[in-house]
């Protein structure tokens, strides 16, 4: 169920883009005020993650996703009814706040139903839901030829899944006992932790590079190499849709090795160094070759780092506990999302724009980030060797 929200969520998001030439006429806005409505949910997530998580710690996290589900899908409906750019711009934006809660919440969800040896499949399930959602969305706005139709049939079935998941939503036995962290211990906890920071700037980085292959691939192609747009848009596709099996197949191969740092690594600058090859051989039929074994190796990246925070209450530290999950995976997201607002707008495209080359070696190394971060987080796989907890 939880899964399902998720993907309910991007879904709605992401339906936005195929269906931008009717909403620049039903909200008479321009494309660039468009563009910003479109990326303002990223900045209000970061913000909010880290409040959303530890909420979580206190109230749990059945009751936190009720609210978040339930706001968004009244957001969601409202944004028919409205008119400007102001107006439909803050009801998007408001949607992050949802998203910071949502996603902060998912990591402790995980810790609390799975043993750690199933953290990597959990994980992958829940990042899917990600990638799945914008695929949807993309899709599904073909099929609407009306946008309020559109918006009102998904904020009501986002609203719907809320109170699904209100009736039907239950915590694991264990959740029922355990004692609630206090807000400001849970942050107090994830701040300490040098495995937390590690986690959140790499996922940071490697976001800021995603997004920014994902919005410049197309036109880079289009300018560069000369290939015509619709292709251009099917040969970025490759790099998430192919990203959604790596989601699946590198948690499992690194609950199969019990080790995931070095899954991490692989995964972080192979998939970077054959996405650039992609790029660098974009006139050619290796492209796709190189752009589908990239996504798919970079899809591992994120459910690896993302059962960081899950694990928390497994790394032999006594000053850590399930409770405390949330408020540490809310600094994760918050950097997780923040970086996308900040990164690609306000320093690479400046600064690098349109030399495009420049810009996906740029992109490519902020991908394979990880690889260099993870030497700050504990390994957590089951095979780790032992060390102290003090080396935390």
């Amino acid at each position: 169920m939880s899964w399902l929200i998720v993907t309910l969520f991007y879904t709605a998001w992401y339906i936005m883009p195929s269906m931008e030439s009717q909403m620049l006429t039903y909200y008479k806005i321009t494309p660039e005020e468009y563009t910003r409505i479109f990326f303002s949910p990223y900045l209000l997530a970061g913000i909010f993650a880290i409040p959303g998580g530890m909420l979580g710690d206190r109230y749990g996290f059945r009751v936190v996703c009720s609210i978040a589900t339930y706001l968004a899908g009244i957001l969601l409906v409202l944004r028919t009814f409205v008119h400007g750019f102001l107006h439909l711009f803050t009801l998007v934006a408001l949607t992050g706040i949802s998203l910071g809660f949502l996603v902060a919440n998912l990591p402790k969800l995980v810790s609390l139903w799975f043993p750690p040896e199933e953290y990597g499949l959990a994980s992958g399930i829940y990042v899917s839901g990600m990638a799945i959602g914008p695929a949807v969305g993309l899709g599904l706005g073909g099929l609407f030829s009306s946008w309020n139709i559109a918006s009102l049939l998904i904020g009501g079935t986002v609203l719907g899944s809320a109170t699904i998941w209100t009736i039907l939503g239950k915590m694991p036995s264990p959740a029922e006992e355990l004692s609630k962290d206090t807000l400001v211990e849970g942050m107090k906890k994830a701040i300490r932790s040098r495995s937390i920071w590690g986690t959140a700037i790499g996922s940071s980085a490697w976001l800021a590079g995603l997004v920014t292959l994902l919005a410049l691939l197309p036109s880079g192609l289009q300018s560069v190499y000369g290939i015509p747009k619709s292709n251009a848009g099917i040969l970025a596709s490759l790099i998430s849709g192919s990203g959604i099996i790596g989601n699946f197949i590198f948690p499992m191969l690194s609950d199969r090795i019990g080790r995931v740092n070095p899954v991490v690594t692989l995964c972080a600058i192979g998939g970077a160094f054959a996405i650039f090859l992609g790029w660098m051989f974009a006139s050619t039929f290796y492209i796709w070759i190189f752009l589908i074994i990239g996504g798919m190796l970079e899809g591992g990246v994120p459910p690896l780092l993302l059962e960081v925070p899950a694990a928390i209450p497994y790394l032999e530290n006594p000053d850590y506990s399930v409770e405390s999950v949330a408020g540490a995976s809310g600094l994760v997201i918050s950097f997780f999302n923040a970086s996308v607002f900040f990164l690609p707008s306000f320093i690479i495209v400046p600064l690098f724009y349109p030399h495009f080359t420049l810009i996906f070696f740029v992109a490519c190394l902020l991908l394979s980030l990880p690889a260099i971060t993870q030497l700050m987080i504990r390994e957590i796989g089951v095979k780790a060797p032992s060390v102290p907890a003090s080396s935390e």
